[in-house]
């Protein structure tokens, strides 16, 4: 078998080439028995461990060369353009790898730069076992960087329900001054900021209209708490809405010209048409079917006073508000010795204005009371009781039978 030959490679060590019987270049130290056929001396370097580019790597077949790197952290040095270079490493066999700009250089349309490596966390779980240790950038499933504002003192964000520092840092939430209230949004649903008026008070409006059917949850206002009435203001001042000091609202009710309900209950006239029906029902009236009248509780009243009379005489004409019925006394005090006095009770007809018949009492010709009585469902006695009711205008009438003076008085109790 020939000899090898003694060839040195660029580090300067020998490297022995063997050229056996078949003409096959064998190379025999440092590197694995490894056939080159058929090849000049020239272009032995370049097949030594390699492979033709995008060619399959045999396992455990093919050999390779290793590659090795210069330990350089701190004394850097420089190669010249075109120069052959060899990469960096760190002490501890890391590869330095350092990106192709300088720091605070232009960037360039064609500039190439190292993809940043993130972590998918969905849950934001630990990933580094303790503070300080380095870790990666997480995102969601969606590839979107999570990000966490702090909520220290100087940072912007704060956490729900902490206490407020003198200091504390944050962002200024800004709105618009808008004058005129106007629309700022082009469309429903567009992003619109909130608006203030000149002084920078924040425009708060409800979302129903006046008269519109109501919807969601009310809007609660507040008011002043004061014993006392407040003062007067100019018309179309803006003015508070008055409270008790215990926080019930206090609620004017009036006439149309402003007076209270105690100054109006005991000097309004019946019959009138000036209250509205939220006033007539909290002063108690009834409506007569062309005015309001003061409802009324049993009312006793002198349809005659007492006088000596020789002629026959009726009342005036009495207005029944809202009673039933009535009790009427008839009281004789002088009598002429021989003459008659004869007490009816009568009803007045709306249309015609004729009086009629309600209960006639008996022919009186001496001194005494007489009680009469008209009230729905009473046994009827005759000249004292009528089973009736009585209307609203009615009247007594005394029919004298001679011209004797007769001195008597007329009390009636009208009852609900």
């Amino acid at each position: 078998m020939p000899q090898p030959a003694s060839q040195t490679n660029s580090n300067g060590r020998d490297l022995d080439v063997v050229l056996d019987t078949g003409g096959t270049v064998r190379f025999q130290r440092g590197i694995n028995n490894k056939a080159v056929t058929g090849q000049t001396a020239g272009s032995l370097a370049h097949e030594v461990g390699t492979h033709v580019d995008d060619a399959a790597f045999g396992v455990a077949v093919d050999t390779i060369v290793a590659v090795g790197f210069l330990a350089d952290e701190t004394a850097t040095d420089s190669v010249d353009e075109g120069d052959v270079g060899v990469a960096r490493m760190t002490l501890d066999r890391r590869t330095l790898i350092a990106s192709q700009d300088l720091v605070d250089n232009a960037a360039g349309a064609t500039d190439r730069v190292f993809p940043v490596g993130v972590v998918r966390d969905d849950a934001l779980a630990t990933l580094t076992p303790a503070d300080g240790d380095y870790t990666n950038l997480r995102v969601d499933s969606t590839g979107a960087l999570w990000v966490r504002a702090g909520t220290g003192a100087g940072d912007l964000g704060k956490a729900e329900d902490a206490a407020h520092t003198t200091g504390d840092a944050g962002v200024m939430a800004l709105a618009v001054r808008d004058d005129a209230n106007a629309v700022l949004a082009g469309t429903d649903l567009d992003y619109i900021p909130l608006t203030t008026d000149a002084a920078g008070g924040l425009r708060v409006a409800g979302s129903v209209a006046h008269d519109a059917v109501d919807a969601g949850n009310p809007l609660k206002i507040g008011g002043k708490a004061s014993a006392a009435a407040p003062g007067q203001v100019g018309i179309g001042d803006r003015v508070d809405a008055w409270f008790q000091q215990n926080g019930l609202q206090a609620v004017f009710v009036g006439d149309s010209s402003g007076n209270l309900i105690s100054t109006i209950t005991n000097t309004w006239p019946d019959n009138t048409t000036q209250f509205t029906g939220q006033t007539l029902m909290a002063l108690g009236v009834l409506y007569n079917g062309a005015g309001w009248d003061k409802a009324r509780n049993n009312i006793d009243a002198t349809i005659l006073a007492s006088a000596a009379r020789t002629a026959t005489t009726a009342s005036a004409d009495q207005t029944n508000f809202n009673g039933r019925g009535l009790h009427l006394v008839f009281d004789i005090t002088a009598v002429p010795g021989a003459d008659t006095v004869t007490l009816t009770i009568q009803g007045k007809d709306a249309l015609s204005g004729a009086y009629y018949t309600i209960l006639a009492g008996a022919a009186q010709v001496g001194t005494g009371t007489i009680v009469m009585r008209v009230y729905p469902a009473l046994t009827a006695a005759a000249n004292l009781t009528a089973s009736d009711v009585l209307p609203r205008t009615w009247r007594v009438n005394v029919v004298h039978s001679g011209a004797g003076s007769f001195t008597y008085r007329v009390g009636a109790s009208v009852i609900l």
